[in-house]
């Protein structure tokens, strides 16, 4: 339960809304074909495991979970009502048969086929729907939409309840290690499932949106408004036209990119900001220390050799000289534009935004940290060679396949980065954003140099094959001398990263009121210090004060060995922070730390008892360094 008890405090933060995240989860897992992909179950049983816990109310739950799936059936019902002129014979999705068939199936069934279709995982977002095709009797429908909804609410949420339960007898054996890779095994199963679903997800979507622009072209109303705005519906015909690049595939690809450079300016936005992103940062650095373990970090070290610049050097040298004698040329130009792109602007973006690393990593990294190059160069690299496979694959199956592996490549070199701590999670999010909007941009110049060309049938020799494995395996092999060799500036200590806690946030603006002081020294250095003692008096720190002499500084005292959170709230001095353990030696110094900084936070690599202001720059001018001692003289 420790060990939980560390991780799980982040999720406690977001209060309420998590109950309306499992509302809206329920809700959208009841909706039609949307809720084939929603695991509406899985979070029922992940909230119920949290509120076993103590960090959500198991009766609220209940209630929201219920709700949401009452809702969700009921728009589910009422599209239904409404739906029967999408079905048409013509139709290669939504037959008139299926129709004729969903009337029978409630004709032979009755009334348990809303109650037992809610517990079948399959049938849960269709059987509304089809009972609003059907015609049910909207007064039973609700009774038995009532009904299953609480009792599917409180079955999924009791099943992660008494889980959560049983948890203290699950540590006795279970290992932090264990306990990742079986989250990381789930999200691998999720990106697969999500992989799979996709094409059976847009395609009833499409067969809809057919069904309903035949339904709508008779109209006379509909016709009226096409003619009177005709310039408005020719321009809007080209941008749809699948036939011709300009059309159709650059409208889909101009609005990705739109929307992507949207999300990354966002970030930028709530970097420059520090915003709530900065918390989030933070807290999932926090996160991920939790589970750091030797055996883990030399795996998602050579993970992390993926994305490394001579890895991909040698890798794209490779690829080209495939691509030559494959006879696909077309495509290096495209992939070296997509690869130099994604470098340059992840170079400018280190140099503009100078954001320092994380403080907390394995091994030390020389560059600044906005954008991640790891996560851009994945993106931009395997997003491509992924392209290009699932392009070349005739079987729908193999290009699930393709899509699934280079989904995970480009995942797992971002997690490891992650993993590593050399990089925040809105770093790696950033890049990933970056290599996204690069490779649009070289799919884009391939699409358009290609589209409606056609490409004479190839049949690869044997010495096109035995020349391609050779290419491949020497790849191989120096991703694996490179990775057996190469040895980064580990650090000596792999101090914890600086976490975030909700307690005693000192720099809180107030009036002064005379504190105790007494003569304090550190290492060679004595300074008369104000005494923080209480909650008040450490929240209010010297926010507000002028600047202090030399020898003066103020000694925060707590009531137990922890990590303690400061910033620079209404502070009009820059300050260097000395952080000591409870036999007042120093474990950590935070120098020169500007007012310019608030709201960012900063706390100790270890639990700290004691924390001492002074002037910046004055623990260097006295030579005040890690394990010196402090002692009260007086």
């Amino acid at each position: 339960m420790d060990f939980f008890n560390s991780v799980f405090p982040a999720i406690e933060s977001i209060g309420i809304f998590g109950y309306w995240v499992l509302l809206l989860t329920s809700f959208a897992e009841s909706l039609p074909f949307i809720g084939l992909i929603v695991p509406g179950t899985i979070f029922l049983g992940f909230f119920g495991f949290l509120s076993a816990q103590g960090y959500l109310d198991i009766g609220d739950l209940i209630w929201f979970a219920a709700i949401g799936a009452i809702l969700g059936d009921g728009l589910s019902y009422y599209l239904g009502r409404k739906g029967a002129i999408f079905f048409s014979d013509k139709n290669t999705i939504l037959k008139q048969s299926y129709l004729e068939k969903g009337e029978k199936f409630f004709k032979k069934y009755g009334n348990k086929s809303i109650f037992l279709g809610r517990f079948i995982g399959p049938l849960r977002p269709i059987v509304p729907f089809i009972a609003g095709l059907s015609g049910m009797d909207k007064k039973i429908f609700i009774f038995w939409n009532v009904i299953s909804a609480a009792l599917w609410s409180v079955m999924f949420l009791f099943l992660g309840y008494f889980f959560g339960n049983a948890l203290p007898i699950i540590g006795v054996w279970s290992t932090r290690a264990g306990i990742f890779l079986v989250l990381l095994f789930f999200s691998m199963v999720f990106i697969r499932i999500v992989v799979r679903k996709i094409r059976q997800f847009f395609m009833p979507q499409k067969s809809i949106v057919l069904s309903m622009q035949e339904a709508l072209a008779p109209n006379p109303e509909v016709k009226k408004f096409i003619n009177k705005h005709s310039s408005l519906f020719k321009f809007l015909q080209k941008r749809f036209d699948s036939k011709k690049f300009l059309g159709l595939p650059f409208t889909l690809l101009c609005l990705s990119f739109i929307c992507i450079l949207s999300l990354f300016l966002f970030t930028i936005e709530c970097i420059i900001a520090s915003g709530k992103i900065v918390m989030v940062d933070v807290r999932m650095e926090n996160f991920l220390f939790n589970f750091r373990e030797p055996w883990l970090v030399k795996i998602f070290f050579w993970i992390t050799l993926l994305g490394d610049w001579r890895v991909i050097t040698t890798s794209t040298f490779i690829a080209s000289c495939i691509f030559i004698i494959w006879k696909k040329k077309s495509y290096i130009a495209p992939f070296f534009i997509t690869l130099a792109g994604s470098e340059l602007f992840v170079f400018l973006g280190k140099l503009a935004f100078r954001r320092p690393r994380p403080q907390g990593s394995v091994y030390l990294e020389h560059s600044f940290s906005f954008p991640s190059g790891h996560a851009a160069i994945a993106v931009a690299f395997y997003g491509f060679l992924t392209y290009v496979l699932f392009r070349s694959a005739t079987l729908w199956r193999s290009k699930i396949n393709i899509m699934f592996f280079g989904l995970i490549i480009i995942f797992a070199i971002g997690f490891s980065r992650l993993y590593l701590g050399v990089h925040f999670l809105s770093d790696v999010w950033g890049g990933y954003l970056l290599g996204l909007l690069w490779l649009i941009i070289g799919v884009s110049i391939f699409e358009w140099s290609q589209y409606n060309k056609e490409s004479p049938p190839q049949s690869p020799t044997k010495n096109i094959k035995l020349i391609t494995l050779f290419l491949v395996a020497s790849g191989f092999i120096f991703y694996m001398l490179y990775a057996v060799n190469h040895e980064p500036l580990f650090r000596p200590l792999g101090g914890a990263p600086r976490q975030v806690v909700a307690d005693d946030v000192p720099g809180e603006s107030g009036k002064n009121t005379l504190l105790h002081q007494k003569r304090f020294q550190v290492g060679n250095a004595i300074f008369q210090v104000d005494l923080a003692q209480t909650q008040e008096e450490r929240s209010r720190g010297l926010s507000g004060r002028a600047p202090m002499a030399d020898n003066k500084g103020m000694l925060f005292i707590f009531e137990k060995e922890k990590f303690h959170n400061f910033w620079m709230k209404d502070m009009k001095f820059p300050i260097d922070i000395i952080w000591m353990d409870g036999n007042f030696q120093i474990i950590d110094i935070t120098k020169n730390i500007s007012p310019k900084t608030y709201p960012n936070t900063f706390t100790s690599l270890s639990p700290a008892k004691y924390v001492l202001e002074i002037n910046a720059g004055l623990s260097e001018k006295n030579n005040i360094k890690l394990g010196d001692m402090g002692e009260i003289i007086q």
